[in-house]
């Protein structure tokens, strides 16, 4: 699992493989947000994981619905009687929260994306996924061949589905999917911060004339001699996530701002605004 602290306001977690034991890992670090007031997570459920089960997919939607409430229901294929799985724990993150989607979604993320989604406890971004949100059942054919078919259909508490239809993104990103790797391999190596922002070409300015450096000029023989530049070969970067960052960014600043429509001011002639009176016919 790939945890990170994106900004001091804003947490990032990303499932790889959703098992038992991810769901532990993610509890423990969702802990840790809350003690840090962490105030936004983006739960990033774009690995292309195989199908998994559906009982790690209530483990981990227990962490974030409320105890008590229908996570989903579970119809066998052409039956009309469904399971319904409730979650019966306290959940760990309460705060706002974004997920991220796309068609590499596996059918235990999908699951999570569309319950979020039906709660109205997340907005999904990124791009449509492919509706695969059912439980398979694998049976040996002969010694080479292995048949995989749908066993179970996931429902939502409003008995709604997304088998073969799929979830559309509240805002769509389009991104292509190698990109997307490119950028996870490098958040592997390093950090995922590091996919989502960019590192400013040096420039001559005062640092640099203190420091006895001109930077623009190096660059320059540099480009003369033939010899390659940092910026030559941009490092991978997520797009989707950027995205996700600056929504989180943006809304944060419109909550902070404070107009004041009646302020005066000061030493200013001008009449204060008049409001606007309703015209009656």
């Amino acid at each position: 699992m790939q945890a990170e602290k994106l900004t001091p306001q804003i947490g990032y977690l990303r499932p790889r493989e959703f098992t038992h034991r991810e769901t532990v890992e993610m509890e423990k670090q969702l802990s840790e947000f809350v003690a840090a007031k962490v105030a936004y997570l983006i739960l990033d459920l774009r690995t292309p994981a195989p199908p998994g089960d559906f009982n790690d997919a209530a483990d981990m939607l227990s962490l974030f619905v409320p105890k008590n409430e229908v996570l989903f229901k579970m119809k066998q294929m052409g039956q009309a009687v469904s399971e319904t799985e409730t979650n019966l724990r306290e959940p760990a993150w309460a705060q706002q929260l974004l997920v991220l989607v796309d068609d590499e979604t596996n059918n235990l993320g999908e699951t999570l994306a569309a319950v979020l989604r039906l709660r109205k406890q997340a907005l999904l971004i990124g791009a449509p996924t492919r509706g695969g949100a059912v439980r398979y059942e694998t049976v040996p054919v002969d010694a080479e061949w292995s048949l995989r078919f749908a066993r179970a259909e996931v429902l939502l508490a409003d008995d709604s589905s997304v088998f073969k239809k799929g979830l559309q993104p509240d805002f769509a990103v389009a991104m292509p999917t190698t990109f997307k790797r490119q950028a996870f391999e490098a958040s592997d190596e390093k950090d995922v911060k590091s996919t989502i922002t960019d590192k400013p070409r040096q420039r001559f300015n005062e640092a640099a004339l203190v420091a006895n450096k001109h930077p623009e000029l190096d660059a320059y023989l540099k480009r003369s001699a033939g010899q390659p530049l940092p910026e030559d070969s941009p490092k991978p970067s997520d797009k989707v996530l950027q995205r996700a960052v600056d929504l989180i960014t943006t809304r944060t600043l419109f909550q902070s701002a404070k107009i004041d429509w009646n302020r005066k001011v000061s030493g200013s002639n001008e009449p204060p605004a008049r409001r606007a009176i309703p015209v009656t016919p």
